[in-house]
């Protein structure tokens, strides 16, 4: 099997590439949505803190 992998290089640096592009966005997917769920500068309720100028 290890004989395999390393006849096909290409093959294998691509799918080795994947997995770690595959990993690096769920990392950032979850960092977004945590920073997404403690974000306590925005303003909450019914859009009281919204102001509209001229």
């Amino acid at each position: 099997m290890l004989r395999n992998l390393w006849r096909r290089k290409v093959r294998t640096s691509l799918m080795v590439a994947g997995i770690a592009i595959g990993i690096a966005v769920m990392v950032a997917l979850l960092v977004v949505a945590e920073g997404l769920a403690t974000n306590d500068d925005l303003p909450k309720g019914t859009g009281q803190g919204i102001f509209i100028g001229p």
